[in-house]
């Protein structure tokens, strides 16, 4: 049986206010608004009908659509809280993450870099063992020493070919500096295994060998040097050669070096020094070349059997010593 209650006028009202109308308002606007009004307010009035009907079902009082409205909003306004209170938290939780990713990004960039791989040192660049171990040895020490010690010195790099003339000086003392030095670090007494050429007789009975120090460490072929050897021991050296059972030479000596600074020629607008380069293997640098000398002390013949007894090697039997002779008394 169709409801003869008439619509809840606040209802309508709310309608109107849903539907962006004033009650108040005239013109087409609010004729527009009318049917879409009346129906809400239909839909409201059947919905308090249906609050009302249940109440007197359950035997309980009925209730007001605005007290039926009023606890709507109630509860929705309790959810829009616990949204509110969860945003909130949501928010200071994404703070906490920011800040401990901040402090994160900030101690890696404090934090050193590991270490790069090592890269394989290239031959050239490895440390020698015993500087004075062969003629090739001594100039790539000489080398490095320059390299190191006055290619990094300001007085001398700018004061090479610099206009100022004081400049210039300072690095000449410098460089005469550096050879004074380096021929006392090298003066050393050596000794070297070697192979000689056949020499050159001087008149006075002396003879020039040209003179190649050979090992592990000689420097390869072409790294050799003249040497003035007395008539005493020039005349053994034929024997010891023809000897089957020779190992090898070893030459005794002083090593003196003569480090001798390149003339430089100026040209008349007194830069860009022109250098005059002599005997590339010998030089130590385009300022500094190395005049090769030994002060000789002997050379002496090593023979097989004597480096097996002085290396221990067993290779082969050592005859014993002969038996005394019996003594006559």
């Amino acid at each position: 049986m169709p409801s003869s209650r008439k619509p809840n006028p606040i209802c309508t009202t709310c309608s109107l206010v849903l539907l962006g109308a004033s009650p108040v308002a005239g013109g087409s606007a609010l004729q527009d608004s009318v049917p879409t009004a009346l129906a809400s307010a239909t839909s409201v009035a059947d919905f308090t009908e249906e609050v009302e009907a249940g109440a007197i079902a359950e035997g309980l009082e009925p209730v007001s659509t605005v007290e039926v409205l009023e606890g709507r909003v109630a509860g929705l306004e309790e959810r829009v809280a616990r949204l509110e209170a969860l945003i909130v938290e949501l928010n200071d939780r994404i703070d906490e993450l920011l800040a401990s990713r901040s402090e994160t990004a900030s101690a890696a960039e404090e934090a050193p870099a590991p270490p790069p791989a090592p890269e394989p040192t290239p031959a050239s660049s490895r440390a020698i063992d015993d500087p004075m171990a062969s003629p090739a040895t001594i100039i790539e020490s000489m080398r490095r020493n320059f390299d190191s010690e006055m290619m990094t010195d300001p007085s001398f790099v700018l004061g090479l070919d610099s206009p100022d003339e004081r400049a210039r000086v300072e690095a000449d003392r410098v460089l005469r500096s550096w050879v004074r030095r380096t021929e006392g670090r090298f003066r050393k007494r050596v000794t070297w295994p070697i192979e000689l050429d056949e020499g050159v007789e001087q008149p006075n009975g002396e003879r020039d060998y040209r003179v190649e120090v050979t090992g592990a460490m000689a420097g390869g072929p072409g790294m050799t040097f003249t040497q003035r050897v007395s008539e005493r021991i020039a005349g053994r050296i034929p024997k010891w050669l023809i000897r089957p059972d020779l190992d090898r030479l070893l030459l005794k000596g002083m090593f003196e070096p003569k480090l001798v600074i390149v003339p430089r020629r100026q040209p008349a607008n007194g830069f860009n020094t022109e250098i005059i380069i002599e005997e590339d293997h010998l030089m130590i640098s385009e300022w500094v070349r190395l005049e090769f000398e030994v002060k000789l002390t002997t050379i002496i013949p090593v023979f097989i059997e004597q480096r097996r007894r002085e290396s221990g090697d067993s290779i082969g039997a050592i005859d014993p010593p002969p038996p005394a002779a019996p003594s006559s008394e």
